[in-house]
């Protein structure tokens, strides 16, 4: 967690606060408030580990899956606004724009289920584990 996932959801968080600029909304977006959120309550997590309090593995505030969504559906739609200005038909006209985000977060759900079966398991809860 502190060597692999920390950095990386720091570097999440700081993409986030320091490019607020490009964000297209007026407002800052709940879902990437609620990612800071999570990344900030991981922090506490650590900190509490490094005192050597061990008694919690999972943050307060998990992951926002809505964050994924939301990145998904900027992310085709910044596709289809370059396809535009470059005079390509990147995605057609709007319907099937909205038609490929739509596919694009089906193929995000079957994965996630699929990813959550084949390699996910919470040791903190199995019967199992010796952290149960």
């Amino acid at each position: 967690m502190t060597t692999v996932f920390m950095p990386l959801n720091r570097r999440m968080s700081q993409i986030v606060t320091t490019h607020a600029d490009l964000i297209e909304e007026g407002h800052m977006p709940p879902e990437l408030i609620a990612l800071c959120a999570h990344v900030e309550s991981y922090g506490a997590l650590q900190a509490r580990w490094e005192a050597g309090n061990f008694e919690r593995f999972i943050p307060h505030i998990l992951f926002p899956e809505v964050v994924i969504d939301y990145a998904i559906g900027h992310f085709n739609t910044l596709k289809s606004e370059q396809a535009r200005l470059l005079g390509r038909r990147h995605f057609g006209n709007r319907k099937a724009a909205s038609r490929k985000e739509a596919s694009a977060l089906d193929v995000w759900e079957k994965f996630k289920e699929q990813y959550a079966v084949d390699y996910f398991r919470d040791a903190q809860a199995d019967d199992d584990s010796p952290f149960a």
